[in-house]
């Protein structure tokens, strides 16, 4: 209605990064500003960087350059031929597959498994098989998280740092992936680790997380995605929207699972793992 459009205030579109371009009867036309189109694109192109970084390094390669030139991301492999580009150029053509994934933070089978025990319940591969021990540069660390209300644990979880962290993590996984229980599933993430000195590079780090496999929400039930900026310090988040049967699949895994951890999970890798504070009807960060 027209009467509306006098509460499209400058202020308000500016609030949200959005500009007036004219006014007419009841029709208000908008555009982004180019700071906010600026942001979005740079965003973009990081998110893309590092998806597709990600996917190269499962596949241990040495010497990969992957770099943004302008809009255009150039990957650069030497000394490899053509079917080996062929593959690169597979993998990174690939759709990523979003997921999220309730933790099993009760479960304190890698104790049992890094000490070369078959945990309880669990059928050895093969009669009298045992599990690998804990590999060198792979250490077992123990965390504190809720589990549910009222319940606070202390789950075991993986961890390796350094140049070669990632494939350390990911060799001995493949090796104990027969001895985790049904339903379960290992999957990795980069772990927090910063130097104190302000002008060292932080050290590459890597840590594992026990989920459930069947993901509770997926990338399809999504509607909308969109990078925003928190108002309280200013840092990028992505706020996500999700469909109708998104919603309404949202809203009850989060009833059923306050104060546990649920992974978001990107290719086969955890990006985080927050806590589920309170039951969330529309959307999430």
């Amino acid at each position: 209605r027209s009467a509306d459009v006098s509460k499209v205030t400058d202020e308000l579109l500016s609030r949200r990064g959005l500009m007036r371009v004219s006014t007419s009867g009841s029709s208000v036309t908008l555009s982004l500003r180019q700071e906010e189109v600026t942001q979005l694109e740079d965003s973009a192109v990081r998110q893309a960087i590092e998806t597709i970084t990600n996917r190269i390094d499962e596949l241990n390669v040495k010497e990969t350059s992957i770099t943004a030139r302008g809009e255009t991301i150039v990957v650069e492999v030497p000394g490899q031929d053509q079917n080996y580009f062929n593959q690169i150029r597979d993998i990174i053509r690939r759709t990523a597959r979003l997921e999220f994934k309730i933790l099993d933070d009760e479960s304190t089978v890698l104790n049992d498994i890094t000490q070369g025990r078959v945990p309880s319940g669990v059928t050895a591969p093969s009669e009298g098989a045992t599990p690998p021990r804990i590999p060198d540069g792979v250490q077992l660390q123990i965390e504190t998280t809720t589990a549910g209300r009222g319940r606070t644990v202390s789950p075991p979880y993986l961890f390796a740092e350094g140049a070669e962290s990632r494939q350390k993590i990911t060799t001995y996984l493949e090796q104990i992936r027969p001895y985790l229980p049904e339903g379960r599933q290992l999957l990795i993430g980069k772990a927090s680790r910063r130097s104190d000195n302000p002008g060292v590079t932080p050290v590459e780090a890597w840590r594992t997380y026990l989920v459930y496999s069947v993901a509770q929400v997926d990338g399809s039930m999504i509607s909308d995605a969109q990078v925003s900026l928190d108002p309280q310090d200013n840092s990028p988040y992505v706020q996500l929207q999700f469909n109708r049967r998104g919603a309404e699949v949202f809203d009850r895994v989060t009833n059923e699972n306050v104060k546990k951890r649920f992974a978001i999970v990107l290719d086969e890798r955890v990006n985080s793992a927050p806590v589920i504070r309170q039951r969330d009807r529309k959307s999430t960060r």
